[in-house]
């Protein structure tokens, strides 16, 4: 899965590849724990490898929900350090 993110930090858009309608669904619609999932990944400053993804998700406090696989790997991605604005001043 792509993020990007809003003016806020928050998650705007969603491009997801291996999933079925159902997952895609179910990881984009699990809130409130879906949410602080999100944050917890965005924040990391690090790759994440974890072969216990479900043990993670334990480990924050959430259910197992949003866990879609037993293993995870991911890495922040920025855009030229960050959010990147058009010549009018308006993210995009």
């Amino acid at each position: 899965m792509i993020s990007t993110v809003d003016e806020s930090g928050g998650p705007k858009e969603f491009v997801t590849s291996g999933l079925n309608a159902e997952e895609e669904l179910r990881l984009t619609n699990c809130r409130p724990d879906g949410l602080i999932l999100f944050e917890h990944l965005r924040d990391q400053e690090a790759p994440l490898r974890l072969g216990d993804f479900p043990g993670r998700l334990r480990s924050l406090g959430l259910s197992k929900e949003p866990g879609l696989y037993r293993t995870f790997q991911g890495t922040l991605v920025r855009y030229r350090g960050g959010l990147r604005r058009a010549r009018d001043g308006r993210a995009r």
